[in-house]
């Protein structure tokens, strides 16, 4: 599998960005309260909403390595836009530049992988190595959230530009991915030749997302429950920023957290036998979500350890649940079904990011990490029962 090491690589430096633990900052530094910075993540959803269904659709019917390619570069150039102060706009269409980019690589990252170990006869190993993958993304968020912590000393300009330079990297690094062929179920089809878009696609598309009830569960599941964990994910800088941490510290602090959710992704497939079914997920997102209750009422650092097991539980369910979808997809519309997953998941972190942004303004961080942690439950427990009905 000599694809494998470049896809790792690629995994670490399209995560290492020295910005994302600090944007929020950046923001808040240029005098915008919270409910803007919610409507300009808002912004960011909606863009990879708008731009989902249609980068799944040429990722289907293009060279998915150079798709991945592009995403990273159009990343590079979001951040680009942020370096001059020039305002809400210059920072809304980076923003809309970034949700292409998370448009391109999503279903696409995925497809490409399991193509890939399909071609090798070893898709029974994409658990593994997808969970490896996740955890070098997340090795990758880790090591750089220090280094941005003592990178913006110097200015936040040089926090973008690092940015930058490690988008960069990851596309040099996917030069060396091959081209699989497509697949149908878990066998590479014969051939795979580029194709043009033909009337009804997107229809075809629809059909191949409600063609297994498992591919409807579990991206449900997905866009209502685990969605949390991306939600408050971004909130994280600000709060801990409230709560006395400086730049260096939070980007501590976000290392250790991602060395917990990267422990998560790449031990995931070690819980086969708990997590494979989505009764047995449910009552593990619903377990894990317990310290987001004790973390908002008690509302003090010596519940951040509790908080890591959060992310690590949440983290280990999401491969686990991609997996699912993976085996029950039809393989000529893998990203487009992929990606429209991530289009419903957008959706619901929209409505999620401007509700929680406007709640913290006026409840403050505690509350909100409170009501956070009583959804996932409740709902985790309610999806129980939509499972068996």
């Amino acid at each position: 599998m000599k694809s494998i090491r470049p896809y790792y690589a690629s995994r670490f430096f399209s995560e290492f960005i020295l910005v994302y633990p600090f944007y929020l900052l950046i923001l808040q530094q240029r005098g915008l309260s919270p409910a803007t910075s919610g409507w300009l993540m808002a912004i960011w959803s909606f863009s990879v909403m708008a731009f989902e269904i249609p980068a799944g659709m040429v990722s289907d019917k293009a060279n998915r390595k150079y798709v991945l390619i592009a995403a990273v570069i159009v990343k590079a150039l979001a951040f680009l836009l942020w370096m001059p102060n020039w305002g809400f706009f210059a920072i809304a269409a980076g923003f809309v530049l970034w949700g292409l980019s998370e448009s391109l690589n999503s279903g696409t990252e995925e497809a490409w992988l399991f193509e890939t170990l399909a071609s090798e006869g070893a898709t029974e190993h994409y658990t593994r190595i997808r969970g490896k993958g996740q955890f070098f993304a997340s090795m990758g968020i880790a090591m750089a959230a220090p280094a941005g912590g003592w990178l913006s000393r110097y200015g936040m300009g040089s926090v973008l530009l690092a940015s930058m330079l490690s988008c960069i990297i990851a596309g040099i690094t996917m030069l060396r991915f091959g081209n699989p062929p497509r697949t149908h179920g878990h066998l590479p089809a014969d051939r795979d030749e580029s194709s043009p878009f033909r009337p009804g696609d997107l229809r075809k598309v629809w059909d191949a997302w409600r063609s297994h009830p498992v591919i409807i569960r579990m991206t449900l599941f997905s866009c209502l429950i685990l969605i949390v964990a991306g939600v408050l994910d971004e909130w994280d800088p600000l709060m801990l920023n409230s709560l006395g941490l400086s730049n260096t510290m939070i980007g501590v602090w976000i290392t250790i957290r991602f060395t917990s959710e990267s422990l998560g992704a790449i031990l995931s497939h070690r819980a086969d036998s708990i997590l494979g079914s989505p009764r047995n997920m449910a009552f593990a997102a619903a377990g894990f979500a317990f310290p987001l209750l004790a973390l908002g009422y008690f509302f003090n650092l010596a519940w951040l350890p509790a908080y890591c097991l959060f992310y690590f539980g949440y983290a280990m369910i999401a491969v686990q649940l991609e997996t699912r979808i993976q085996e029950s997809t039809p393989g000529e519309w893998r990203a487009s079904v992929l990606s429209f997953r991530s289009l419903l998941d957008n959706a619901s972190g929209i409505a999620l990011i401007l509700l929680s942004g406007y709640a913290i303004q006026i409840w403050g961080f505690s509350l909100v990490w409170i009501l956070a942690g009583t959804y996932a439950i409740v709902g985790s427990i309610s999806f129980l029962f939509f499972n068996r009905s």
